[in-house]
């Protein structure tokens, strides 16, 4: 066995030694004896097993269930925090097999699941980006040192999952699948925030195909949702969403990544924060509509994936898990056109990304250093994405810090190369 498969062999193995650690050790301290977010996925499977689908996003109902069903998971005194499900109707296909275990070894499948998909997730994009050794290591290691993943398996919150999907996403985008990469990204609508920039720069991009099977996926997501919790739930889930937010304690805007968390500790005033956050919004999706104008190429998507933290309307830490895409596909770039300014400054942000949790001070000092890094992190993707654009669109002229490139492989984008796409087709 050669120096390079050991190393890749070592990663992972760490990798997963931190996934334990912060699952079996370091959860137990962070929520005393409390229920994790993966309660709320529980009750709703158990609810959609026993019949009562159209009452998973009634309140009311949520709540008798946890009185009944709250002293066989918390330790006796412990406070109980209700947690509703505002999750899209379909998910709970998807939590409705976890609720038929109880709900402590549940827990633990769920989180099995979760670490998985994080270590089959950067060799899978490595086999597909052809990743050297160096680079799939790398690629196993960053989501593990990243704290926000941590918090994610320890809150059983399914970005992992969402990840995984648009990771898929990607790949099969390059291939010219638009078709598959179409429904991926609907499948993706768990959580609609994380994935509704990601279309935008689709149709930037004019992906009309894959724009097509999205919404016809979505569509079919749509019956769907009715023939699990009815119409009626259907159509009043969006009231329900917002008189969540009114909720005490609904939203911790102390601990949320982005630029509404930014907004908070930024401003005082609630006009300067909304100001802020809506001229922020709009300023991060004009940059992916421009990075995405000349193509979906790798920086342009992992600038869309950067931006969706940003302008996430309820986006927490756990939700940076979805940056476990980014490395692999920096690590391509790299290995295919070598370094230059722009992948070096990437490089450094996304180092840098490990740092705020050794910062001194509360969990908003964190937080806002996230919130600026990953601000940070938009101007070199999007200087690399249109330099990428210019050289598909000039091959005579190639990018400064590029290396001589192969022929065309699947990594390049199908919409600049039309016979490519076909043949995926």
């Amino acid at each position: 066995m050669g120096r390079r498969k050991i190393a890749v062999i070592a990663a992972a193995v760490l990798a997963a030694a931190i996934y334990s650690a912060a699952f079996f050790c370091w959860k137990p301290v962070l929520f005393h004896g409390r229920t994790s977010d993966t309660w709320c996925f529980w009750r709703a499977g158990r609810m959609a097993l026993n019949g009562e689908a159209s009452q998973t996003y009634n309140f009311d109902e949520e709540g008798r269930f946890d009185d009944r069903h709250a002293a066989e998971v918390v330790a006796p005194g412990t406070e109980w925090q209700f947690l509703p499900f505002l999750f899209t109707p379909p998910s709970l296909l998807l939590f409705a097999p976890l609720a038929t275990l109880p709900y402590r070894q549940a827990e633990v499948v769920w989180f099995a699941v979760n670490a998985a998909l994080l270590l089959f997730l950067p060799i899978w994009l490595g086999r597909k980006l052809q990743l050297s050794s160096g680079g799939l290591a790398l690629s196993l290691s960053f989501p593990a040192l990243l704290v926000g993943v941590d918090i994610c398996l320890t809150q059983g919150q399914p970005s992992i999952l969402i990840a995984a999907l648009l990771g898929a996403v990607f790949v099969a985008s390059r291939r010219g699948l638009d078709v598959t990469a179409g429904m991926l990204l609907a499948l993706a609508t768990i959580k609609p925030q994380l994935v509704l920039p990601m279309a935008l720069a689709f149709v930037a991009a004019r992906r009309w195909k894959l724009i097509a099977s999205f919404l016809a996926t979505g569509g079919g997501l749509l019956l769907l949702s009715c023939a699990l919790v009815g119409w009626r739930t259907l159509l009043g889930l969006p009231a329900t969403i917002v008189s969540y937010s009114h909720l005490p304690r609904a939203e911790n805007l102390v601990a949320m990544v982005g630029l509404r968390g930014l907004a908070y500790h930024l401003f005082r005033l609630p006009r300067e924060r909304l100001a802020f956050t809506v001229l922020g919004t709009l300023a991060c999706l004009a940059i992916v509509w421009l990075a995405s104008r000349r193509g979906m190429n790798a920086p342009a998507y992992g600038l869309t994936l950067v931006a969706t933290l940003l302008v996430g309307y309820h986006c927490y830490i756990h939700d940076m898990a979805l940056l476990a895409v980014l490395v692999p596909l920096l690590c391509s770039e790299v290995a295919a056109k070598g370094w230059n300014p722009n992948r070096a400054a990437i490089s450094i942000g996304l180092g840098a990304l490990l740092l705020p949790p050794i910062f001194p001070g509360d969990i908003g000092v964190m937080v806002t250093g996230y919130s600026l890094l990953l601000i940070a992190l938009l101007f070199p993707l999007y200087k690399e994405s249109r330099d990428e654009g210019s050289l598909i669109a000039n091959p005579r002229h190639p990018a400064v810090g590029s290396r001589t490139r192969r022929p065309v492989s699947y990594c390049d984008d199908p919409a600049e190369h039309p016979s490519l796409s076909d043949a995926g087709s």
